[in-house]
């Protein structure tokens, strides 16, 4: 796993792959009997007695992505009443003296496996029952997905639907992708966003709230947070990822330029004078020998920072990359 984690967009792949689809097929099965185990791990714990309760803790951890995350139920063995058996309290525990209420202290609990096992049921009709309801089934995974993006919080996202989602970030190496026209577009679309009903404490009533939008609103909202997802290398690292992108057309140049700090001085001679020669042609090309660097990327400068047409081979050029 420790490789799959540190694998970026110009890494090789590791050893065993030989395409970047196959290492992606991979982690998502990786990640599938993970949340497998996960809930195999909470069906089998879950439905503590009140007892248990009174000793047992929380551990607040960080995930594999880095998220925050809070593990209930655990307790050291040294930690466990020598009274409590089955889950039933003694005598010297809350609830058990005088005054208190005699059914609670009488009555049995269920074993931990038949509520296990009760719970498993539970879950299982109402799954049932949920397929009757396209409507709130797509408002529950739509809720989890925009709570992770928009918060960060995924231990909330995933209180209806074990479904985990985390904002694929856009950083890059020089850090011009923080103030980009690009940037700036995105960072309108978030505040054009309405978020009112995060304001809400409660869950249920948050859901409530999120329920309730517009479905023009909700619809902003899954697609800008759908958007925040998307996993995108360079073009040829992926066929399926490029053939989206062609779906999609997005208008490049309008958004980017080649600059001399961001692009022309990260390019070799070799590739500036052939990477150039089909854009600014022969005579361009031939008037930079003997020059030094600096001097053809002021050129290049130059050259794209006049005034083209619209079918001029400037106006419409992008790296390959892309």
């Amino acid at each position: 796993m420790a490789e799959l984690e540190a694998l970026d967009a110009d890494a090789p792949l590791p050893d065993g792959f030989d395409s970047e689809d196959a290492l992606f097929e991979a982690i998502d099965h990786a990640n599938e009997a993970l949340w497998q185990l996960e809930d195999e791990i909470e069906q089998t714990y879950s439905g503590f007695t009140e007892a248990q309760r009174h000793y047992a803790g929380v551990v607040v951890t960080l995930n594999w992505r880095g998220e925050l995350e809070v593990l209930e139920g655990w307790a050291r063995p040294q930690d466990i009443p020598k009274t409590v058996k089955d889950g039933q309290s003694g005598a010297d525990e809350p609830g058990a003296g005088e005054g208190s209420d005699s059914t609670a202290t009488t009555e049995k609990p269920l074993s931990q496996a038949l509520v296990s096992d009760l719970a498993a049921h539970r879950r299982q009709i109402t799954k049932l029952t949920l397929l009757k309801h396209p409507k709130l089934a797509s408002e529950l995974l739509h809720y989890g997905l925009c709570i992770q993006v928009l918060t960060g919080r995924s231990w909330e996202g995933r209180i209806y639907c074990n479904a985990s989602y985390s904002e694929v970030p856009c950083a890059s190496e020089r850090g011009d992708t923080e103030d980009s026209p690009a940037a700036e577009g995105l960072r309108l679309a978030r505040e054009a966003l309405n978020t009112a009903w995060l304001a809400e404490d409660d869950e249920a009533a948050r859901l409530a709230a999120f329920c309730a939008l517009a479905k023009r609103d909700k619809d902003k909202l899954v697609t800008y947070c759908t958007a925040m997802l998307l996993e995108l290398g360079p073009r040829g690292a992926s066929v399926a990822r490029d053939a989206l992108v062609d779906q999609l057309a997005p208008d490049f140049r309008k958004y980017w330029q080649p600059t001399g700090e961001h692009y022309f001085k990260r390019l070799t001679m070799d590739q500036l004078r052939d990477t150039f020669r089909p854009v600014l042609g022969d005579f361009w090309a031939e008037s930079q020998q003997g020059k030094r660097k600096g001097e053809v990327i002021e050129s290049l400068q130059l050259a794209f920072a006049e005034d083209y047409a619209a079918d001029d081979p400037r106006a419409t050029w992008i790296p390959a990359v892309f």
